[in-house]
């Protein structure tokens, strides 16, 4: 069927910044194809970069990273961010997937997101195959996230780098 996409798609080599935002209730509704991920964030590409600070990401849904995904050599730079409610229906990451790419988080919440899929990973944030910098997570707090197989909070898979500090999970 046709997808019918609802959020925000960086791409192409941009550099953006999105301040004091709330992105809620939109969908990627295909479960394959270049906007099958990230339901109100699909940041892609080689040079792609977002700045974002004081945004929340409510209830969205995609295949993978039902908020947000940073995939294919992007980088973002998230601060003070909630993402809350959101749902991975397909695959991984019920609020953020980070695939072939790397992202940073600071003094960000996870709060009630999910992935439904059978199997699937990371209620919060599920990464894998990171490339640049490693993932950066610092006083971030994780609460009531939920998958279908292993973590609940975060899941780091092929090969994936990460920081941790100060977070509570």
């Amino acid at each position: 069927g046709n997808a019918e996409w609802g959020g925000i798609h960086i791409s192409g080599g941009d550099s953006s910044t999105i301040h004091y935002t709330r992105i809620s209730d939109a969908q990627a509704i295909s479960s394959s194809g270049p906007l099958s991920d990230g339901g109100g964030l699909s940041v892609s590409n080689v040079d792609t970069r977002i700045s974002a600070k004081h945004c929340v990401w409510q209830q969205n849904a995609a295949s993978n990273g039902g908020g947000v995904a940073v995939v294919d050599s992007a980088f973002a730079n998230f601060e003070d961010c909630v993402y809350q409610s959101n749902i991975a229906d397909f695959g991984n990451g019920g609020a953020v997937h980070v695939s072939k790419a790397s992202a940073s988080f600071t003094r960000c919440e996870f709060i009630g997101n999910a992935t439904t899929y059978s199997g699937t990973h990371g209620g919060a944030i599920h990464a894998n195959f990171t490339v640049g910098p490693p993932i950066t997570l610092e006083e971030c707090n994780f609460t009531s996230n939920s998958t279908t197989a292993v973590s609940n909070a975060v899941f780091f898979s092929h090969s994936s780098r990460a920081f941790m500090d100060g977070c509570v999970i």
